[in-house]
């Protein structure tokens, strides 16, 4: 009997010990914290963008990531000196550091944000785009952030009767002298603290461009708003180059995950806001008749493949390539 006793008491022991040995091996999972940084002023665009980023994060993660938001005056240089692990910019703002990113801003280069976003985030595409680009980080998405429009007092049915080229006031000098001549335009750009809009009101120019999605319409000031669609306001979400270093498998794939649906999200709410935008330009009778963005495409598709550079600067001969296989003539 005491021999079965001892042996019970044994057993429990050894139970004891093995539970004890279980629960420290049961540690809480190690958490790793990444520096999100936004430029200062960011519009909702950005700031939401980032926060849908950051909750998906956490819940892929089961909240083995964290992050901290934090904002840099100077975005570009943020990048260089390598202060956070996730960036999140306007290409146009990017670009102008890193001028390889201008070949995405050119007219008519993706048919609809639907397009741009299959294209450019081709695996194939963003490496070279990395690659060209001599970025300090790693543009890892490019989401679609809204259409830019056309503004101005170009009558219906003018173009058809006239031998003047149309004025047109563009944010940046996009074409040659020998492409505005081919496409019948003159470009304007806009003096430092002027917008195309502007331009337009001071009577420089008939067209200008506008990112009807954030204008007020009443900005307008009995300006005629042509849903142009010619180019895009594009979002980029940069890594840091040792991202794969940092992170464990299970959390490299939690952050790629929250980052496509992060660009997703963005995409929605652009979408949502020009829904809104054209019902109001249309109730409100700003709205002008919208142009054939299938003749336009083909038009300004063929100008890029065939005159290139020659015709934009920033139709870079590294990317002609990719271009035309993933945007104008895809």
């Amino acid at each position: 009997m005491k021999k079965c006793l001892a042996a019970i008491g044994a057993a429990l022991l050894l139970f004891a010990g093995c539970t004890s040995l279980s629960d420290e091996k049961a540690a809480p999972p190690a958490i790793t914290t990444l520096v999100l940084a936004l430029p200062e002023g960011a519009s909702r665009r950005l700031e939401e963008t980032a926060r849908e980023l950051i909750r998906r994060g956490e819940d892929f993660s089961q909240n083995t990531l964290a992050f901290e938001l934090v904002y840099e005056k100077d975005i570009a240089q943020a990048m260089e000196k390598g202060t956070a692990h996730i960036y999140i910019a306007e290409n146009a703002a990017a670009a102008q550091t890193w001028e390889k990113l201008n070949a995405l801003e050119l007219p008519y280069l993706f048919y609809n944000a639907d397009h741009m976003v299959s294209g450019v985030n081709a695996p194939e595409f963003l490496k070279s785009l990395n690659k060209v680009a001599g970025l300090p980080v790693e543009l890892r998405r490019v989401a679609f952030g809204g259409y830019i429009d056309m503004a101005g007092t170009l009558l219906q049915g003018e173009k058809e009767e006239r031998t003047e080229p149309v004025l047109l006031a563009l944010s940046q000098g996009f074409f040659t002298q020998q492409a505005q001549e081919i496409l019948e335009i003159t470009q304007v750009t806009p003096l430092e603290g002027q917008t195309p809009l502007s331009v337009v009101h001071r009577g420089e120019a008939e067209l200008g461009e506008v990112q009807a999605d954030d204008v007020l319409l009443k900005s307008l000031e009995g300006q005629t708003l042509f849903f142009t669609q010619h180019r895009m306001v594009l979002v980029d979400i940069f890594f840091a180059s040792n991202m794969d270093e940092i992170l464990p498998l299970r959390e490299q794939a939690a952050l790629e995950e929250a980052t496509v649906y992060a660009a997703g999200y963005c995409k929605t709410m652009a979408d949502e806001a020009r829904k809104q935008t054209a019902a109001k330009a249309h109730e409100t009778g700003a709205a002008g008749r919208s142009p054939n963005i299938n003749n336009l495409f083909s038009r300004f598709g063929d100008l890029y493949s065939a005159q290139g550079r020659r015709a934009a600067p920033a139709y870079d001969k590294d990317l002609a390539k990719l271009l035309r296989q993933y945007g104008i003539k895809n």
